[in-house]
């Protein structure tokens, strides 16, 4: 659910929102408001919106809990039932609600995304970012869509961790398939430069991105061997030239197991976790790096990152 002027502080580690649900809403406009703003009837004119197949009474019990969502900013159903007067009646919504067949969870997500890609401007880069997030045992693969400093999802699938035993990397080759063929609908796949973590490069990732002609800049881990001065060796054996922040290696042959040529460069990052000492990034991406604006060097913790 998209609402304007959602932001959070990180100074007061607290959420500001001032809801004016709409279709014509702005994605990088920010209102800060302490106190939740819902409109109603814009709110159910988006939902009508997004979920056209639905019925009156559907309408009403969506708007009616996703505004006491945004109003509570929790997902308890029995706080958010309280709300509602009758709180047994409104549990038994709730739950009917839940339970419908045609608010199928894995839908949403193409809902979503292809709502948040409408508004893209028609030009310009299109950053996106590839990231997996694990709470217990629920593993969550996310495709973000960077927004000045922050990465907003539009798609992504759960699964748990006894699903993903040894099938981690072809879950992950599925959902980039699903996600940017919805993108392409919108996007042209040159407009697009894709970020993803140390986990995530491999010689599949690699092959299907470049089937779909994606450019992209990923981190690697430092154990990886790369062929530099005609000999195999560890990323995270090479050095520094004094105290330089950063070392292009140029255009080599990446990871011993399966060459790649790709341009590989290494960054000192600070780690604000470790009370600012510097650690070592190792990027690796389909042509030369450039500079980009800081808010980009978020996705990854790099400084440096790719505009080509």
């Amino acid at each position: 659910m998209f609402a304007r002027g959602i932001t959070f502080d990180p100074d007061i580690e607290a959420l500001s929102i001032n809801v004016r649900v709409s279709t014509s809403y702005d994605l990088c406009d920010p209102v800060r408001v302490k106190t939740p703003e819902i409109e109603p009837i814009r709110l159910k004119e988006y939902i009508k919106n997004l979920l056209p197949w639905a019925h009156g009474h559907q309408v009403k019990s969506i708007v009616t809990f996703v505004a006491a969502i945004i109003e509570r900013q929790t997902g308890n159903q029995a706080e958010l039932a309280r709300m509602q007067g009758n709180q047994e009646a409104a549990v038994k919504r709730l739950s009917r609600l839940i339970h419908n067949e045609r608010l199928n969870p894995k839908d949403f997500p193409d809902w979503l995304c292809r709502k948040a890609l409408e508004r893209l401007p028609r030009t310009g880069l299109v950053r996106i970012a590839i990231d997996w997030t694990i709470e217990d045992e629920q593993h969550l693969l996310t495709i973000s869509l960077i927004v000045g400093r922050r990465a907003m999802p539009i798609f992504w699938r759960a699964y748990g961790q006894s699903v993903l035993k040894g099938r981690t990397k072809r879950y992950e080759l599925a959902v980039v398939k699903r996600a940017f063929k919805l993108i392409f609908q919108y996007v042209e796949p040159s407009r697009v430069r894709l970020t993803a973590d140390r986990g995530f490069p491999d010689k599949d990732l690699f092959e299907l991105l470049d089937r779909l002609k994606i450019k992209y800049i990923i981190r690697v881990k430092g154990s990886t061997k790369v062929n530099y001065q005609e000999a195999w060796i560890k990323l995270n054996r090479l050095r520094f030239q004094g105290n330089a922040r950063r070392r292009n290696l140029g255009r080599i042959e990446y990871c011993q197991d399966a060459p790649r040529r790709l341009w590989v460069t290494m960054s000192r990052a600070r780690d604000k976790k470790a009370n600012g000492a510097s650690g070592i990034w190792s990027v690796i991406c389909h042509c030369a790096l450039r500079e980009l604006p800081k808010s980009t060097a978020s996705d990854l913790g790099a400084k440096k990152l790719l505009e080509t």
